[in-house]
Order: C-alpha cells, then structure tokens, then sequence
C-alpha cells in the first residue's frame, strides 16, 4: 500500500530568523527616509531640469567649485591631525595602567565628542579671542575640528585593535619574529587610519558653522545659503548631492570595519596588548599623562576662560539650557526604543543582518544633519502633533545610530542561558521581558540614554532647521551668542554644558562597567 508523502516541518528558528529580519526591515525603513529623501530629490531635479531660485545649477559652476575645493582640503587637513591625536589616544589605551585609568581616558574623549564644535570653538576661544582668516583662521579650524572629531578616530582604532587575537600576534612573532609582527600590525594600521580619516572627514566636509566663524568659507555654508532662497524642499534637498555623495562613499568604507568585541567600555579590555607588548618605562610614564591632558583640554579651557570672564550669566540662557534638556532626554528615549528593537531583531535574525544594519548605522551616522533638518522640516505633522515634534524626531535620527551600537555590543555579550530557559519553559511575550530581557537591557539602555543626550545637546544644525519659533536651546543660544553676544559670559554657560555632558557620559560608563562586571 503506498504511503503518503511526508509533509515538510517548517523550522521553529529559521521561521523565528525570517520573522526577525523582516521586523529589522521594517523598523529599519523609517530611518532611511532622510537619506532616500535627499536622494530621490537630487534624482527627479536633475530628471526633470528643475530651475533653481537665484539662476543656480545643480552642477556647480567655478566659485562653487572653488568652495568644493577649500571644504575637502580642510576634511582632508582635518581628518590627518584628528587620526594622529587619535592614534596617541589608542596606544595610550594599550598601555597597562588599570581599568579605572582607562575608563576615565575614555569617559574624557566620548565627552570631548559629546561636546560639539560651538563648545571646541569656545574653549580655544579663551586662548585666542580674536581669530578670522588667514593662516590663522584656516589653523584654528583645523586644530579645532580635528580635536572634536579625533575621539570617534580613537574609537574606531580602539575597534580594529579590540579585534586582533593573542594567537594571532604570537604566531607571527615566533615565525617571523619582528618584522611579521610588524607587517600584521601594519596592514591592520593602515586600514583602520584609512577608516578613521574617511569618518573625520565625511564630517568635516559637513560642518557648515564653525569655519564661517573663523573666516574659511566651505561649501556646506553655501549650500545653506542657497537653501535659505529655495520655497521647494526637495530642491533644496537636491542641491546637496555632494553632501550625499561624500557621506554614502564614506559609509561604505566604513561598513568592513571589525565590530568591537571588547568586554568593557570601549577600549578597556586593550590592556592585554600593552602587557604582552611590555613598552618600556618610559613610555608607559609619559604617554598615559599626555593623552589624559590632551583629552581634558577643552573642560581645562572653558574652566580657564570662565574663571578670566567678568561677564555675567547670558539672558535666557537658564530657560534654554532647560529646553535642551527636555528635547535631549525625548530624542534619547525615542533612540533608544528604537535602536533596542532594532539591536534584538538583528540579533535574533543573525547571518548577514547584522553587518547590514551596521551598513545602514553608518549611512544615518554620516548623513549630513542639514538635508536630515531640511527633510523634516518640510514635513507635515499632525495637528495633535507639538510644534517641537520635527525637532526631537531629527535629534532622534541624529543620535539613534550611537544607541544602535552601544546597544548591539551589549546583546552579543548577553549571557543566553535564561533566555533558553524561559523558553524551555513556555515563557514568552511580557514574563520574558520582564524578568530577563528588560534587567539584561537596563545598563545599556542607560548608558545609551545618557550618551544619546549628551549628543543631543551639542546638535546644531537640525536645531537652526526645525527649532519651533519662539523656542531656543542651549547650543543655539551658545551659537548666536557667539556672533553678536558678550564673549566673555558665554563662556560660563558653555563650561555649564560640558561638565553637563561630561556628567552623563561618566554615569553612562558606570552603568557599562556594571554590565561588564555582571558577565564576568
């Protein structure tokens, strides 16, 4: 008698993956609507030979050009000195002085970062008051910008080391002895420095504030003039093709870079390379001070300016500081939400999500903050809607691609045996998140909080595009001051907001070197 064929068993796990990677597609796509905006409009303006107010073109002509030139040398210029501060700051993570000198070191940089280059300009500015043209302009720009984007070089330097294998290096120094030791070392260099001046520059190329200040005219300051003639958003988001150009070439430079498989905040875990390297003693003597005095140089010069300041506390400046606050904790929650969902489909779809998403993370990373504020800004919100709504959603966008990597590391290192039990036991939906995934999260949602915020207070230009009339935040209010504004006074407010900043990021490593101590 002939039997029946057997019917094929779907599998519980590659139906849970493909479940998975759908909702990370799904959750993914709302992300990239800034970045399929700007270039759906530079696409249907170049099809449709769409006219630009003023007589401007798509194609630049020879000014425009002329600035297209200025902003790259000054990415350029920028990206070398921000890669060489930051391959002092990671040589000084490997060297084997303890988990609490490292965590303030790295505490110092993410805070530096947090900071925004309005406060970098501050802090220098109390050096040098009077600076606009020239070398000197051109100079302090540079110094300037490199110091405020060198801690993102470090961290991806600290990335790429994290990545190397003890086996690895002893395997080539007993083959080869030290010259195969130093070719891995170099080639792994050479790419991660190619990586991080890829990152400072895509960046730099962005900046649209801080050069005019300082008297070197770039072509993001053009493209927001021109903006400012445009009635059509689309066209105005068309006019900044280079702008996208330069960050999705960078992005996909940046998408080969080794994720960070350390066990504690940032590059804590480095110390084994400094202890096997055994650097002379010298080294390990001057090198840790000089990066630590290096990272807290710009709260060392706006507490040095406050102190030489007799100006009194600005007008309103309490009522924006507070404004700040209350967008920044919004924007971070709503990233963080957001980046948690994100990071657990990822990891639960496994295979080749995860390195997409990390593509994507990138894309929303270095995508200019001028065509995010101008996307949002020509959106229609609801009526039920507060008129500050655009801002938070582009602070969120800004800042979500942090909170997705803080929170990612954080589930590749999540112990997976309760969560195999739970389900072993039939516990899903609300008991497992409750009793498991939400405790497991809880350090890293925090600490991405307060990372997050701390970015969102340094946030400018998506500030100046969508900011609702009659409200002002702390960075803007520190950035009109700075034109128009006692410079003296301005000063106190700004050392308010790093030691602000400074304040969270350090709690937001207290809260990652809990979750590295609860997995050990």
């Amino acid at each position: 008698m002939p039997t029946a064929p057997a019917q094929a068993v779907p599998n519980p796990m590659r139906l849970a993956a493909l479940a998975a990677a759908v909702a990370v597609a799904a959750l993914a796509l709302p992300l990239v609507l800034p970045a399929l905006h700007g270039v759906a409009s530079a696409l249907l303006a170049v099809w449709g030979d769409q006219a630009l107010a003023g007589g401007g073109t798509l194609w630049p002509g020879s000014r425009v050009q002329g600035l297209l030139g200025q902003s790259l040398l000054l990415s350029l210029l920028s990206g070398l000195l921000a890669t060489a501060i930051a391959a002092l700051w990671a040589l000084a993570l490997l060297m084997p002085q303890g988990r609490a000198w490292r965590m303030a070191l790295s505490a110092l940089l993410v805070a530096s970062f947090c900071f925004g280059t309005v406060v970098h300009l501050l802090a220098w500015r109390a050096v040098f008051p009077v600076v606009s043209g020239g070398l000197a302009g051109w100079g302090l720009a540079v110094v300037t910008l490199a110091l405020r984007y060198a801690p993102l070089a470090a961290a991806l330097l600290a990335t790429g080391l994290a990545s190397l294998e003890r086996a690895e290096l002893d395997t080539a120094l007993c083959t080869g002895g030290a010259r195969a030791l130093w070719a891995v070392a170099r080639r792994r260099l050479l790419r991660l420095a190619g990586m991080a001046l890829a990152a400072v520059g895509a960046l730099v190329f962005c900046e649209s504030e801080l050069p005019p200040l300082l008297g070197v005219h770039v072509y993001a300051e053009e493209f927001l003039s021109q903006v400012a003639l445009e009635p059509s958003t689309s066209v105005a988001a068309a006019l900044g093709w280079p702008l996208m150009a330069v960050a999705l070439l960078c992005a996909v430079l940046l998408a080969g870079l080794p994720r960070l498989r350390a066990t504690a905040a940032g590059a804590v875990s480095l110390g084994w390379i400094g202890h096997w390297a055994q650097p002379p003693v010298w080294l390990r003597s001057c090198l840790p001070a000089t990066a630590l005095a290096l990272a807290a140089l710009p709260l060392l010069l706006l507490a040095w300016g406050s102190l030489q300041s007799t100006g009194r506390w600005p007008a309103h400046a309490s009522a924006a500081l507070f404004s700040s606050l209350w967008v920044a904790g919004l924007s971070a929650l709503l990233a963080c939400a957001w980046a948690w969902a994100l990071a657990s489909a990822a990891v639960r779809a496994g295979g080749g999500v995860v390195p997409i998403l990390n593509v994507l993370l990138w894309v929303m990373m270095l995508w200019p903050s001028a065509l995010t504020g101008i996307a949002l800004a020509g959106w229609s919100a609801p009526d039920w809607a507060d008129p500050a709504a655009p801002l938070v959603l582009a602070h969120a966008l800004r800042v979500l691609p942090f909170a997705a990597w803080v929170l990612l590391a954080f589930r590749e290192v999540q112990p997976r045996a309760p969560v195999e039990q739970l389900r072993a036991l039939g516990a899903r939906g609300w008991p497992a998140l409750r009793h498991v995934h939400l405790p497991a999260a809880l350090p890293g949602l925090t600490a991405a909080f307060l990372l997050c915020g701390g970015l969102s207070l340094a946030e400018l230009t998506a500030t100046v595009l969508t900011v609702p009339p009659g409200m002002e935040t702390v960075i803007l209010r520190l950035y009109n001051l700075l034109h128009y504004g006692d410079q003296r006074g301005v000063m106190l407010l700004a050392l308010v907001q790093g030691l602000t900043v400074a304040l969270g990021i350090m709690l937001a490593l207290v809260f990652w070197g809990r979750r590295d101590a609860g997995n050990r």
